[in-house]
């Protein structure tokens, strides 16, 4: 099976993505994301696929992983399935972060981290209440629990990698870099027009070498690439604002609700409108 990559949506105003995962089934597709990943499994069991490793996972699974690692969680339990999931950039407090002598064990984390890691013992307990904190909270406060969790994590011995040592996700440091300054840039400008030749510009490619990097490592040209960001914001802020459709729109980069609607439901099978009141009635059921 072929590793689907799939982007990561941060809003305005953040630095980090936090979302509360229901899915039927679990994580049925084989994804990567160019950031790294903390998963928590809330209740669930069945199959954990993590670059080369494939291991079983149930309630209070603990798992971080690193960019462009290949992994899945194959549910056996339907709709019962359910996640919190954390996802960050190296540099989300800023390029600089990561050169302070304080956050030492937190570079050698996050090499570790590159072969997936699973946390154990005290170490899930404590993880997953900070992570529920995290999934309540806004602003600093999550921003803390995240940095608690982080810390947690460098000082525990109740860890175990999971893929080998050997294993290749097939991505280059090089690649990783410039592909994390395409995705950061799309992020904070997703509101506005973003041409080909301008994202190329940042990581000195040319037009046409950029489209055929971009293509290659991504598995999506960059135009559709673009429309799937700006649909999962939209989905995003469908979910958890009132902002009404033409103002959800403009702050997905749409000129015309008419373009935004034929963008939606290309990728969702509905309007925006039809797709936010599934979700109420859903949740109201």
């Amino acid at each position: 099976m072929k590793p689907v990559f799939v982007p990561i949506t941060v809003m305005p105003g953040e630095s980090f993505a936090v979302c509360e995962v229901r899915t039927p089934g679990g994580s049925t597709l084989l994804n990567y994301h160019a950031g790294w990943q903390i998963t928590l499994i809330v209740n669930g069991r069945g199959q954990r696929f993590i670059g080369d490793h494939v291991g079983t996972y149930r309630r209070g699974d603990l798992v971080m992983i690193g960019p462009f690692l290949p992994h899945m969680w194959r549910d056996e339990l339907g709709p019962a399935h359910h996640g919190i999931v954390v996802n960050f950039a190296d540099d989300f407090l800023g390029e600089e972060f990561l050169r302070r002598p304080e956050v030492d064990p937190l570079r050698d984390l996050f090499q570790r981290a590159r072969r997936g890691l699973r946390f154990t013992g005290s170490t899930a307990r404590e993880g997953a209440a900070l992570m529920r904190e995290m999934n309540a909270a806004t602003g600093l406060q999550r921003l803390i629990a995240l940095l608690r969790l982080l810390e947690l994590f460098t000082r525990t011995r109740e860890v175990t990698p999971l893929a080998s040592m050997h294993y290749a996700s097939g991505f280059d440091a090089g690649e990783e870099d410039r592909l994390s300054i395409v995705f950061r840039h799309l992020n904070t400008n997703l509101h506005r027009d973003i041409a080909r030749p301008e994202v190329a510009r940042l990581i000195g490619l040319s037009e046409g070498a950029f489209s055929r990097f971009f293509t290659a490592r991504v598995g999506l040209t960059f135009p559709a690439y673009l429309n799937e960001l700006r649909t999962g914001r939209a989905c995003r802020l469908l979910m958890e604002t009132n902002q009404s459709v033409n103002e959800i729109a403009t702050a997905c980069g749409y000129h015309h609700t008419s373009h935004f609607n034929r963008e939606f439901l290309a990728r969702k099978t509905m309007t925006p409108s039809a797709w936010r009141a599934q979700l109420r009635a859903t949740r109201q059921g």
